[in-house]
């Protein structure tokens, strides 16, 4: 039998190390993680703008009723685009930090035909500044750019 000490796990200074290591990892993934999320809800709301304008060309097309759409941050409990013809029949708000930039909040209609009655774009901004644009052609057709 040797006299010699076995040690089988690890030393605190090791382990205090590691620790350290790992919450430097940690606070510098927090801010990639924020951008990650700020960026994921700018695209989702624009994808939810493009579903939505596609969805009211398809119901303006299967109705043979035009159907208009209108973009404006709510004040007036109509949610931030909504969808009517004489009153609000559907809405939605955008999500939280998420806005419309300078040139947007206009409306449009869609004809029996699937045209547009103009040709726009709706541009969403997240906090950071980072936008997203909506383009609908004339022709209806709606594409997220």
């Amino acid at each position: 039998m040797s006299g010699g000490r076995s040690s089988s796990g690890f030393s605190l200074i090791e382990l205090l190390i590691v620790v350290s290591i790992m919450g430097v990892l940690f606070a510098m993934s927090v801010p990639a993680y924020q951008h990650y999320m700020q960026s994921s809800a700018l695209k989702s709301a624009t994808h939810e703008i493009a579903s939505s304008m596609q969805n009211l060309r398809a119901r303006a097309m299967s109705t043979h009723e035009a159907q208009t759409i209108h973009f404006a941050l709510d004040s007036t409990g109509a949610g931030d685009f909504h969808v009517h013809n004489g009153t609000v029949r559907s809405h939605w708000d955008l999500p939280r930090n998420i806005t419309y930039a300078t040139g947007s909040g206009t409306g449009l209609t869609f004809g029996t035909d699937g045209r547009a009655s103009t040709s726009t774009y709706i541009i969403l901004k997240d906090a950071s500044g980072q936008r997203d644009t909506v383009s609908v052609q004339l022709s209806g057709i709606v594409l997220v750019r």
